[in-house]
């Protein structure tokens, strides 16, 4: 009798087709403001065998599929506006995002989702804010200036960071100790314009923590300008090692 093995059982629905549709799993991370005939351009890596599509905001799609390095993709838009920018499919696997040429607003937690990035980089007027905490944890390189305005704490960037360049309003205004850092960032520059920065005590230990857990070398830098304090006599001997060692050293 076919009702003895239940179709029910393997009804489709039972599975909550919704869980997996597409069209509810997608992520924001941020808002484009183009004047109108302005192109955006997104720099995007993709492993093999994952898609990704780009809802520009404005109607138009575009789908990527992988594996891509470090390629273009952009959009012009027609008017004047804020777009948010969706990413649907195997966004989590984005490895790369670089942002050119158009204004956009974003937040950590907004880029936090991409879990799998590992490169972020956007220059020009952007307000990118929120606390760096909430940053992607598997992130290796971070450029963005503009009018940015981070905030949070030096001790919570993600731990294998290898390059950080961050300039703009940000209020990024502590440094939690005791702290050791695993990986060296090769480039570490911090240079608010705003009020806040690091005060002397913390600009102090971050070089005495830069001195005693790493090892650097000729073409590092860190640069900890802008309205950080200024360091003190306490960070004279990490200065002097650092320096030793090859790499750059710029404080106020």
């Amino acid at each position: 009798m076919p009702w003895i093995t239940n179709p029910w059982t393997t009804n489709p629905w039972t599975t909550n087709p919704w869980t997996t549709n597409p069209w509810m799993t997608y992520c924001s991370p941020i808002d484009a403001k183009p004047t109108a005939g302005q192109t955006l351009t997104l720099k995007l890596s993709l492993p093999a065998e994952k898609t990704v599509t780009i809802d520009w905001g404005d109607g138009n799609t575009t789908n990527v599929i992988g594996p891509v390095g470090s390629v273009d993709y952009t959009n012009t838009y027609t008017d004047a506006g804020t777009y948010p920018i969706r990413m649907s499919g195997d966004y989590q696997a984005s490895e790369k995002l670089e942002i050119k040429d158009v204004e956009v607003d974003g937040t950590t937690k907004r880029l936090g989702a991409l879990l799998g990035l590992k490169y972020f980089t956007c220059f020009g007027s952007n307000t990118l804010s929120g606390d760096v905490a909430d940053l992607p944890a598997g992130l290796t390189s971070f450029r963005c200036s503009g009018q940015n305005t981070l905030s949070g704490d030096v001790s919570n960037l993600p731990a294998g960071l290898t390059v950080f360049h961050c300039t703009g309003k940000n209020t990024i205004s502590d440094y939690t100790t005791p702290h050791t850092w695993t990986t060296k960032p090769s480039t570490f520059i911090l240079k608010p314009i705003a009020p806040g920065g690091l005060s002397t005590a913390e600009i102090d230990q971050l070089l005495i923590d830069f001195d005693a857990d790493l090892t650097w070398s000729s073409g590092n830098v860190i640069m900890l300008t802008g309205t950080n304090a200024a360091r003190s006599s306490a960070s004279d001997a990490a200065v002097s090692n650092i320096v030793a060692e090859g790499c750059t050293v710029t404080t106020n």
